[in-house]
């Protein structure tokens, strides 16, 4: 009898490029999960575990007898299985499964003298190796970079900050503020003159970013004072989240645990909640395949943001736990982001979206190859097919009881993208690991409003697969059949992104949603025209663009409006399909757009290019160097805009 189940977390020396497929592909057909974060795999004759497809070692436990060996065979999987339901969850399901495979073992060690019996029970002598390895590719170690540790501590205050008891007390300054304002005059006084002498010596003038650091040899409470420079335009929730992280860089770099920030201006709610969320994120690190110091993490457990006028403490928190919200859930899309794409295969990808959505309360289906051309998904598919890597459509659903509106999030999720045969570059594919940025925010955000309870229906999807050269690539001059039953030629099939999309959105529609949002990391061109910090958004609908656009500006993540102009249509004009999948080498980004379009008909619609700023060369800030989460935030708050009713005017 083969057993087959979807999935497995990453554990051990199973991160090789082909461990999915070693593990063995379910069933035709199969519904890969379901429920609440649990793995339900149903097919017509089989339900079990994948590690049964693989050859486990042989064991053998010299001068027992065979009955003993099937009994400690047993007790071995007791321990394996039921240790960690104690720590999951959603581990019910299969804690249940590895207890019934080790009663099988156990009947099997004492079936020796019923051949019928034997022939159909596992091999006791394999059965402690076979339960390790079950153990290992269920419960093993996950893909989590440790994001749901427990986040840095926040405080707010309306103490002087020069009597504040710190290892690292920072104020801001305006740009060309040297010895203007009142803190940073009297901490020059307190120190001997020695603050302004540093600021004439460093040159600081207060430019964006711009920091200076001293001791204070114990003239003040705080054992070190920093400067940190505001520019112009000091007040910006991205400025402040900026702020908010260069302090937490500072802190990290010379082992500070404690630190206070003097909050500019008269700091309202929102102000201390940018500032919180940008110190939480400046301490984010990929630091899973790192060893020594560089793997060390932050010494920073408490901030204190000063704020001259007192803030009511109920804002504060509620402040405070949107911040802590925000910054897990962009430091989960971060850890996916940063993955090597042998790790993060789309197989892999579901199980995390599973054990996150088991702890939040989230539904989740996964569908597999089978399951999706059913739907007639033709397009995702024939992405799909070049790869040995099994695709994974994934379905997450927050609903709650009295949602007010229901918002389908669509995410890109090419778990890594070499071009298929129209190759990319060696340099055009280094970064290609992070292609599912867009299925990242999405399935990020979308347990983030789980864990929230936000009153709104908020559904992810993400069509996962690997775009990959080889003989049963999908090829050029091919003609497709989509999901909503539009033929595309294929012209380019390094235009993938588009096609998961296409069907995606197909699907998303039949949720029928009060509006529809999605990300990718689409095009190049988006780039070229924005540069690679700013998003470019498109969209059929003016209310819906100016929500969208007002919750990036809430969130500090710089957007732009691109126009979807109707003329370039005819660019995408197939002499044997309805459409090609890309125009001329011009407005790439538009006619990307414009090829989205076709797949939403009316439904209000937001379509958002993240090619430039889902990673950073370089930190800078809150932001990291790789993986930087991007549009997480943004989706929160317009998620979170939504549930109230909040609009646009």
């Amino acid at each position: 009898m083969k057993l087959a189940i979807g999935t497995g977390s990453a554990g051990g020396d199973s991160l090789s490029p082909a461990s999915d497929s070693a593990r063995g592909a379910p069933r035709e057909g199969t519904l890969l999960a379901s429920g609440r974060g649990s793995i339900v795999a149903t097919a017509p004759a089989a339900i079990g575990c994948a590690a049964l497809t693989r050859p486990a070692p042989s064991l053998t436990v010299v001068g027992v007898p065979p009955g003993l060996s099937g009994a400690l065979g047993f007790a071995a999987a007791l321990a394996f299985a039921l240790a960690p339901a104690f720590f999951a969850l959603d581990g019910t399901l299969r804690a249940f499964l590895t207890l019934c495979l080790a009663a099988l073992a156990f009947l099997r060690g004492f079936a020796f003298a019923l051949p019928d019996l034997r022939a159909a029970l596992p091999d006791a002598r394999d059965f402690a190796a076979l339960a390790m390895n079950i153990h290992a590719n269920v419960w093993g170690p996950s893909l989590s970079n440790g994001t749901d540790r427990c986040m840095l501590k926040f405080q707010v205050s309306s103490s002087n900050p020069l009597e504040v008891v710190v290892d690292l007390l920072v104020l801001g300054c305006a740009e060309g503020q040297k010895d203007g304002a009142e803190f940073v005059t009297a901490a020059d006084r307190a120190l001997g003159g020695a603050l302004r002498q540093a600021m004439a010596d460093e040159r600081f003038t207060g430019k964006a970013g711009q920091i200076l650091s001293l001791h204070t040899l114990g003239r003040l409470p705080a054992k070190r004072l920093a400067l940190v420079g505001r520019g112009n335009e000091g007040s910006a929730p991205r400025d402040l989240r900026a702020l908010g992280g260069h302090v937490s860089r500072l802190a990290k770099k010379i082992g500070a645990r404690s630190a206070a920030l003097l909050a500019p201006g008269s700091a309202s709610a929102g102000d201390v909640e940018a500032l919180a969320e940008g110190a939480a994120l400046g301490l984010y690190q990929f630091t899973k395949y790192l060893k020594g110091e560089r793997a060390a993490p932050g010494a920073l457990e408490t901030l204190t943001l000063l704020a001259p006028v007192t803030i009511d403490a109920a804002a504060a928190a509620a402040a405070f736990g949107r911040a802590s919200s925000a910054a897990r859930a962009v430091s989960r899309a971060r850890d996916l982001v940063n993955e090597p794409a042998g790790a993060l295969t789309p197989t892999r990808l579901a199980a995390t979206a599973s054990e996150w959505a088991g702890a939040a309360g989230v539904s989740i289906e996964v569908l597999d190859r089978e399951a999706c051309r059913k739907l007639g998904m033709g397009l995702y598919l024939a992405v799909a097919q070049g790869s040995v890597e099994e695709p994974r459509f994934i379905h997450l659903a927050w609903k709650p009881a009295g949602a007010r509106r229901r918002i389908v999030l669509v995410g890109k999720g090419v778990t890594f993208d070499s071009g298929g045969l129209s190759l990319k570059t060696n340099e055009g594919m280094l970064d290609m690991k992070t292609d599912m940025a867009g299925a990242a925010a999405a399935l990020a955000a979308t347990v983030a409003a789980g864990e929230e309870k936000l009153p709104i229906e908020v559904h992810a999807l993400a069509a996962c697969t690997e775009n990959m050269p080889s003989g049963s690539s999908y090829k050029l001059g091919d003609v497709l059949t989509s999901m909503a039953g539009k033929t595309v030629e294929i012209n380019n099939t390094d235009a993938e992104g588009r096609l998961t999309l296409a069907d995606a959105l197909t699907f998303g529609l039949r949720l029928e949603p009060d509006a529809i949002v999605d990300l990718a990391t689409l095009t190049g061109a988006c780039v070229v025209a924005l540069g690679p910090h700013v998003a470019g958004v498109m969209s059929n609908d003016d209310a819906l663009a100016s929500e969208w656009l007002a919750s990036a500006s809430a969130a500090g993540e710089d957007m732009w409006r691109l126009p979807l102009p109707p003329r370039l249509v005819e660019q995408l004009e197939s002499d044997v399909a309805d459409m090609k999948n890309t125009g001329q080498r011009w407005g790439g980004a538009l006619t990307a757009g414009l090829f989205l379009k076709e797949f939403v008909g009316d439904k209000p619609w937001v379509h958002v290019d993240i090619a430039g700023p889902s990673s950073s060369e370089k930190e800078h800030a809150h932001l990291p160097k790789g993986g930087t989460g991007f549009a997480v935030s943004t989706l929160l708050a317009f998620l979170r805009r939504a549930a109230t009713g909040e609009r646009t005017s």
